[in-house]
């Protein structure tokens, strides 16, 4: 499934529920990139290198229950790594199919450090002896045999059409039928109350988590987000300041500055009129870190309880 990403940096891809097998392909994916994946029933993400600008979606994945997910595309390098871009999986429910058991236990997915993990501990055992022979000794050095094809060259000889990593997730098997439930144990001895142990110290506070979904846009002078600046911080919106019946004679309110001292702006993105008929228009501003000067090229909104809306990003968001 091709991704192609708007301005923000963030893509969308539709798919049905339970549809196993899928992948996401990309465009000008940087080096060193990886994409996590939700888990069901868990907070731990799954990750997924991408390989030749494509990677395999864990199958638990496609069975969460609900309408949207969230992956990220991730590049890291050996001291730091960040989020790119944001991927959102709309999923169209369907039913489970018939006789099919997932068992989250039995997929695991494992990342290029993992794997490194795993082959560093077999190199270490085979220079501590711990594969030598039976009795102890060192055995005789065999001859060097042919190198042999590998089990994923040997598939696609054998008619297998995908990606070394398609291959990999097609390596799971169905689920064997649930086995009869074993007889109840006899009851164990109650054990001694054990002795209470030293409170824990405190732990460390928990990195910020990722903004939530965006909720339907609705105006309020409550401060909401509405999207993603280029830069990556969020969008903030809120109405700041109201007039009731504008007319053109009336320009003490809508010359004034209005005052934005309360709200730590790092940038400002638009502001605009909204009247309580529907209607908006840009204005044009000059922002000076507090306040904005408001200037009218038309002629202004008559009879309509007017409120000034404002975008914004703060200061206060490190990404």
């Amino acid at each position: 499934m091709k991704v192609k990403f708007n301005a923000l940096n963030i893509g969308t891809v539709t798919m049905h529920q339970w549809d196993f097998g899928q992948t996401l392909e990309f465009d000008d994916v940087p080096e060193n990139s990886e994409v996590h994946f939700p888990v069901p029933n868990s907070t731990e993400l799954a990750v997924v290198n991408v390989v030749d600008g494509s990677c395999a979606i864990p199958d638990g994945t496609l069975t969460i229950e609900k309408d949207s997910l969230r992956a990220y595309l991730y590049q890291h390098n050996t001291n730091s790594g960040r989020t790119r871009k944001t991927v959102i999986i709309r999923l169209i429910p369907r039913p489970q199919p018939e006789g099919f058991v997932y068992d989250p236990t039995d997929e695991e997915v494992l990342d290029y450090n993992d794997l490194k993990d795993r082959v560093e501990a077999i190199v270490t055992a085979a220079e501590n002896g711990e594969y030598d022979g039976r009795d102890g000794t060192n055995g005789v050095d065999g001859q060097d045999g042919e190198d042999g094809a590998s089990a994923y060259e040997i598939a696609v000889d054998n008619g297998f059409v995908g990606t070394e990593q398609q291959w990999l997730a097609s390596l799971k098997g169905e689920t064997g039928a649930t086995g009869a439930t074993g007889a109840t144990g006899a009851a164990g001895a109650k054990g001694d109350k054990g002795d209470k142990g030293d409170k824990g110290d405190k732990g460390d506070k928990g990195d910020k988590g990722d903004p939530g979904d965006t909720p339907m846009h609705a105006y309020s002078t409550t401060e909401q987000v509405v999207g993603t600046w280029i830069d990556g911080k969020p969008i903030y919106e809120k109405i700041i300041q109201k007039a009731v019946n504008l007319k053109s004679s009336t320009t003490e309110w809508v010359n004034s500055c209005v005052n934005t001292s309360d709200i730590p702006i790092d940038n400002l993105i638009s502001f605009w009129w909204k009247t309580a008929n529907g209607s908006s228009r840009p204005l044009f501003t000059n922002y000076n870190g507090t306040n904005i000067d408001v200037f009218f090229n038309y002629q202004p909104i008559n009879l309509y309880t007017t409120y000034a809306v404002i975008q914004y990003t703060k200061t206060t968001d490190i990404l």
